[in-house]
């Protein structure tokens, strides 16, 4: 009867203090284990199962003998610190070599000295990125890592690990540093070993130049905390074949994926605003690209030398296309601009030789230098009867325009703008035309009439 009554009223105790006994287990002891004896408390159970609540640190125990569970280490299978908890105690699990799993919330921001000494190794179920993952892979009790470290400038900030099949872990909450050089990152020592990146939910970017030339990687997997991805981020990944960006992208940096020689396939969230100058050039695989709405900017030479690309429609968020932008993309057919777009940069479909469609909006006002040249499967073009400039070289060597109107406000034409024309048989400059730049007309060998006004 004694034995009974002395159970139930542990069992009371323990239900007071937080804890939830299972049915059929009993309560083997229990007690507190902070410095004042009251606000952190221990109950083991009969499954073996240690169970520590409460608010802030538990106490740090000079030797394994001063811990209060010591009578019962054996028995000690399983370890939950509830959350509340913020320090686990010096020695306080040393040497129980029966633990099987142990869970450690990310609340806890301090672990003592040989707090798990003669533990097994990973057992232990924690938060990725929390103090808890860092501490137990530093001290060899999680994981199988050929290397880790720091990175960042937040606090508690970023955590890296590298296992043995080259996989780059970052995780925690903040944004990574941004270098000159992808030498200055911790990793680097392990380029050549890196073969796959996950960034872990909490990581807000990715730095500048942070795997430029990782000639091995082949997969990067983001979350979807990440905002931006810094200046030549992944610069030179000739290995990197896709990359699903995430939800929440808000900017792609210059260079970010420039001479991604092997990239194929990207998807684009909603979310992006802006591509930085030659983000994606060189990406010479890449076939097939949908701009979101929403996005605000493409910037120069951005899809310069994609050579698979095939068509391009261009969003109505957009009001204008860099310099450059699809410079050289060579195999580039048909593009579909969208109306509210005010300008086409210099050289922006420069040498673009199968583009045979093109729709220019009325919207246009300005067309820059050289934006068509070498264009010459274009057989038609209608000039916005906004244009007032033709600027220098836009039609060079379009051999293929058959035909073109000129806008009736036009007020002048620039140097070589028709140069090598062949196929342009007849043309009326209007009268409000003031001058007409040299070679405008150059080796135009199949212009049979051309109607130059008074006012030039």
């Amino acid at each position: 009867m004694t034995r009974r009554i002395l159970i139930s009223i542990a069992v009371l105790l323990a239900l007071l203090c937080g804890f939830a006994v299972a049915e059929g287990v009993t309560t083997i002891a229990s007690g507190t284990c902070d410095d004042n004896g009251v606000n952190v408390t221990w109950l083991l159970d009969s499954a073996g199962t240690l169970t520590i609540t409460g608010q802030g640190d538990m106490a740090d125990y000079i030797d394994l003998s001063s811990v209060p569970w010591y009578s019962y280490l054996e028995s000690i299978k399983t370890v939950v610190i509830g959350n509340g908890v913020t320090g686990i105690g010096s020695n306080a699990f040393r040497d129980c070599t029966g633990l099987t799993s142990v869970t450690i919330p990310a609340g806890v921001t301090e672990i003592g000295d040989n707090a798990f000494v003669g533990c097994s190794k990973d057992i232990f179920n924690v938060v990725e990125g929390s103090y808890a993952y860092r501490w137990l892979i530093t001290n060899g009790l999680l994981g199988n890592y050929t290397a880790y470290g720091t990175c960042g400038d937040a606090d508690p900030g970023l955590f890296w690990t590298l296992d043995s099949e080259g996989t780059l872990t970052i995780t925690g909450e903040g944004a990574m540093p941004d270098y000159n050089t992808s030498n200055d990152y911790r990793w680097s020592t392990n380029r050549e070993s890196i073969k796959a990146v996950v960034l872990g939910n909490g990581v807000t970017n990715i730095g500048s130049s942070a795997f430029r030339d990782y000639s091995s990687l082949s997969s990067v997997t983001l979350s979807d905390s990440v905002k931006s991805i810094g200046d030549y981020a992944f610069y030179s990944c000739f290995a990197l074949s896709s990359i699903t960006l995430p939800n929440g992208l808000q900017s792609i940096s210059k260079y970010a994926f420039s001479g991604c020689s092997s990239l194929s396939s990207i998807a684009f969230p909603n979310s992006l605003q802006s591509i930085g100058t030659s983000a994606f050039s060189g990406c010479s695989k890449l076939s097939s690209i949908a701009l979101p709405n929403g996005l605000q900017s493409i910037g120069n030479s951005a899809f310069s030398n994609c050579t698979s690309l095939t068509s391009l429609e261009i969003p109505a968020s957009m009001s204008g296309i860099g310099e450059s932008a699809f410079y050289k993309c060579k195999n580039l057919r048909s593009v579909t601009l969208p109306e509210g777009l005010q300008s086409i940069g210099a050289s922006a479909f420069y040498d673009c030789k199968e583009l045979n469609s093109i729709n220019i909006p009325e919207s246009v006002q300005s067309i820059g230098a050289s934006a068509f040249y070498g264009c010459y499967s274009l057989s038609s073009f209608h000039i916005p009867s906004g244009l007032k400039i033709i600027d220098n070289g836009v039609f060079y060597n379009c051999s293929g325009l058959s035909s073109i109107t000129l806008p009736k406000d036009l007020q002048s034409i620039g140097n070589s703008a028709f140069e090598s024309c062949y196929g342009l048989s007849s043309i009326t400059i209007p009268d409000s035309v003031t001058s007409i730049g040299g070679s405008a007309f150059a080796d135009c060998t199949g212009l049979r009439s051309i109607t130059i006004p008074d006012s030039v």
